[in-house]
């Protein structure tokens, strides 16, 4: 270790500089005397050996380090660099008075500023990511006052945020049972409610709810503790992805626990996110509102951005606060490169590092490699898939893998660019900074130029050459089986399957026309036999209806004339009987009236003597008897004059009711003679037409019930199942199928004619131009991946149609059916069939696979940049007005 007034850098070492070689920096080259160890330093090491001149204090060395490249430099880093140099005996021991006088009259290393760019090498010796530096994409003017602002509205509620953090424990168990036990609901609404959006609208709302949310809230609570935020805004993670991000500068500058909570928060407010989210989501999907949809959305990008940015194995806030909390060094990924970048260039590692440090390293860096390029990729290949998915077909067929490449691309191009600058920067060096070492050959010792450079170079030109060697293009597309010939057998009627006669999937060879089941149709059966009782009925009728016809053509008859007539002379004679009636009646009233007046007479006689005798009683003249005698007398007679009364009523009522059948037979009379008349006249034309249309009514019921009664023989004939053609039956095991009721058109069974096999390839309609008829094509089935076949191109359809294998499958919200939809904007295709020859395997129709049909020689070049070329022409051209 480097300890002032006691050692320093050897001056008696041989230093050779190695000038840059290709993609090699220029670099410094140690070599102790009289030994074969030989070290190599970059810029900045060299400049911190050269710095140990035995004089300076490690605090000036730093000083003059950071001034110079404008990099943090932590005293344990210094220790630990100048102890690894002092095991690889660098280091000489410094005593005499001389030395010392010599040391303070030597200046230190000059760089000029032109000879040096701040780009991080690859030895990183800062504590807090100064050496960082951020590029962003987007950033907020002064966002210290607008997080004081937000500091001020949201401190009242501190209380509840704490709250929220501890509720977390309990919360998040509450959560994950909620899930777990409504699974269904979860991938029903998942399915309906985010599988269903398109990729930006959902990474557009995990970039705002989840990224900006949690690193708003720990510009919240940094500014709470007393820090000022000094940076926010849109960084490049990974090169391609946006993501928030605050400078976390300020926050070292805390006290520890404060400092702990702030690089928490953007970790602790995902699950809090979370939590709320799905809670949200299970209290308010019943309500037909579309809160539950986004509360389900916000749930799903929280969890995503909490396993991504929770994680310690690639630099994140999980990582920053691992770190932090249990005080390991922030450089960990340096060192563990470090580690690494000494062990495979065969340098032995500082024997200051404990065993178990080394071993911890190396481990580190293997797994957190392992973790990031895993989830590198898998966000490349979804981000490809989503993006491909909202442009579809914007690219030719291969959208998804462009864009693959595009940010395949964009990922490797920042490591790949600091280890070229790194590289270049740690020898970065020139003639002018070597002021107190020698330089000298080594002798027989020659300078090792870099052969893979050489080697990538020849390769560019190589390369740069078959861009426009010719290239045999072919057009590709997705492709199915298809037979000559292939049906499915369905039920034509209703019915029950009674009997099966083949067994189907054994090969069998069956003749067009065979039986190969019956059904039962009982509703069939049954309105058969009801049709042909109403043809029956309507016959009887029709039979009625023209027998009333022919008795009407047939009248007047004279058997009815006459009969008329006697009616006529009855009803004449019953009218003679009336009127001698009513002379009896009339004769009777005389009679009644005559007698009434004479019991009238004899009643007044009798008054008049009963008052004569009552007088002369009282006079004495006669006796009370015979008073008496006369009043009985008188009474009598008024009873009498009363019955006669009655009697003459009785007459004249007689005699009225002999009037009113008078009246009554005269009726009679005329109805018979208006009845002779009718028949001697003969039936109405009328009566004629609606007999006649009665039995044409029938007869045209007859003739339709006749032809419902055809039908429904035919369809009784249905109930068969037969072969529509010579072919195998593919479906298998169709005895179990006996008992099985099917409604029309259900499939009973497929049939094929599997002797002759197409192929129906999808070829997109821009590559349509490539193709011609008998041309050759090669095709990979699933099924035989290894072993392609060669078919003929025997048509081209006419027309284009739609590409339907982008087509979703989403399950509504409200009825819970499966929906399948095609995306509008999919790619238009045209249809070839491939004829195969006569092959040895196994091809059954609706096999899968990949075909190319052969096109055009073009060079390299043009065959690969064809969907660009493609893109610019059209799709760019239609942007311009």
């Amino acid at each position: 270790m480097y300890k002032p007034l006691e050692n320093r850098w050897r001056r008696d070492l041989e230093i050779k500089r190695i000038p840059q070689v290709g993609q090699k920096p220029e670099c410094y080259q140690v070599k102790i005397p009289n030994s074969e160890q030989i070290f190599e330093f970059g810029l900045e090491e060299y400049f911190l050996c050269q710095s140990m001149n035995g004089v300076a204090t490690p605090s000036v060395i730093i000083d003059k380090f950071i001034s110079r490249f404008n990099t943090l430099l932590a005293e344990e880093d210094f220790d630990q660099f100048s102890r690894q140099i002092a095991e690889c005996n660098l280091l000489e021991p410094f005593l005499s008075e001389s030395d010392i006088e010599n040391a303070t009259q030597e200046p230190l290393l000059e760089i000029k500023q032109n000879e040096y760019t701040r780009i991080s090498s690859g030895m990183n010796f800062s504590r807090k990511e100064k050496h960082k530096s951020q590029v962003y994409i987007w950033s907020a003017v002064n966002p210290g006052k607008k997080f004081v602002v937000l500091k001020n509205i949201f401190a009242p509620f501190s209380l509840l945020f704490q709250v929220s953090v501890w509720g977390l424990i309990p919360g998040i168990p509450i959560a994950f049972l909620t899930l777990f036990n409504n699974q269904f609901l979860l991938w029903s609404d998942y399915l309906s409610g985010i599988k269903s959006l398109p990729y930006l609208q959902i990474y557009i709302f995990n970039l705002i709810f989840a990224s900006l949310t949690a690193k708003i809230a720990q510009g919240v609570v940094l500014t709470y503790y007393g820090g000022t935020v000094t940076k926010f805004g849109l960084v490049l993670a990974a090169g391609f992805l946006p993501r928030f991000y605050i400078d976390r500068e300020p926050m070292w500058q805390l006290r520890r626990h404060k400092q702990l909570w702030t690089l928490a928060t953007p970790v602790i407010t995902r699950p809090i996110l979370f939590v709320l989210s799905v809670l949200v989501w299970y209290l308010h999907r019943e309500t037909g509102t579309q809160l539950s949809n986004y509360a389900l959305l916000l749930a799903h990008a929280s969890f995503i951005d909490f396993l991504l940015d929770a994680s310690p194995l690639w630099p994140s806030d999980g990582y920053v606060w691992t770190t932090a909390y249990f005080r390991l060094p922030p450089n960990l990924f340096q060192r563990s490169f470090l580690v690494w970048d000494m062990l495979l260039n065969r340098r032995p590692l500082p024997k200051s590092l404990p065993a178990k440090q080394k071993l911890g390293l190396q481990l580190f860096l293997l797994g957190a490699g392992i973790f990031s390029i895993s989830v590198i990729l898998t966000i490349i290949y979804f981000a490809a898939g989503g993006l491909a998915e909202n442009l579809p077909g914007i690219l030719g067929n291969g959208t998804t893998y462009i864009f693959l490449f595009v940010l395949l691309a964009l990922v490797l191009r920042q490591p790949i660019s600091k280890w070229l600058n790194s590289q270049k920067l740690n020898n970065l060096v020139t003639r002018d900074m070597i002021t107190s070492a020698k330089e000298s050959e080594y002798a027989n010792q020659k300078v090792n130029k870099s052969w893979l450079g050489t080697f990538l170079k020849a390769c560019t030109m190589l390369g740069g050459l078959a861009l426009f060697l010719p290239y045999p293009y072919r057009s590709g597309g997705q492709i199915k089986l298809i037979t000559s010939k292939q049906q499915q057998i369905q039920a034509e009627v209703d019915g029950k399957i009674t009997r099966v006669l083949l067994k189907g999937g054994d090969g069998t060879w069956v003749k067009a026309g065979t039986v190969v089941a019956t059904m039962e149709a009982p509703e069939i059966s049954n309105e058969f036999s009801k049709t042909e009782e109403q043809i029956n009925s309507k016959q009887a009728d029709m039979r009625k209806q023209e027998a009333e016809l022919a008795k009407l053509l047939a009248t007047p008859k004279k058997e009815d004339v006459e009969v008329a007539k006697q009616q006529v002379g009855v009803a004449q004679q019953q009218v003679a009987v009336a009127k001698q009636k009513v002379k009896v009646a009339q004769q009777e009233v005389e009679v009644a009236k005559g007698a009434l007046q004479t019991a009238i007479s004899r009643a007044e006689f009798s008054l008049r003597e009963a008052e004569r005798f009552k007088y002369l009683s009282e006079q004495g003249a006669y006796s009370r008897q015979q008073y008496e005698d006369a009043e009985k007398r008188a009474t009598t007679d008024r009873n009498t004059v009363e019955e006669m009364k009655q009697n003459v009523e009785k007459a004249q009522q007689s005699l009225q009711e002999a009037k009113e059948d008078v009246a009554v037979k005269y009726q009679k009379v005329e109805e018979a003679k208006a009845n002779l008349s009718l028949v001697k006249s003969g039936p109405y034309p009328e009566e004629l037409d609606a007999v006649r249309q009665e039995i044409a009514a029938t007869r045209a019921e007859i003739q339709r019930l006749r032809q419902q009664l055809t039908y429904l023989n035919s369809q009784l004939k249905r109930t068969k199942l037969v072969m529509p053609f010579d072919g195998y039956i593919v479906t298998s095991e169709l005895q179990q199928k006996v008992g099985t009721y099917l409604d029309k058109g259900d499939t009973f069974a497929t049939v094929e004619n599997s002797r002759n096999i197409y192929g129906e390839i999808q070829i997109p309609e821009y590559e349509v131009g490539e193709i011609i008829a008998g041309g050759k094509a090669e095709v990979k089935l699933t099924a035989y991946p290894n072993d392609p076949l060669m078919g003929r191109v025997i048509s081209i359809e006419p027309v284009t149609s739609n590409d339907n294998s982008s087509s979703k499958i989403s399950v509504n919200q409200t009825s819970g059916t499966t929906l399948e939809s095609t995306n509008a904007t999919s790619g238009r295709v045209v249809k070839v069939v491939v004829e195969f020859p006569r092959t040895s395997k196994v091809l059954k129709s609706g096999m899968s696979g990949y075909a190319k049909i052969e096109g055009k020689s073009m060079p390299v070049i043009i065959a690969f940049t064809r969907p660009i070329v493609r893109f610019i022409q059209i799709e760019l051209w239609s942007w311009i007005p």
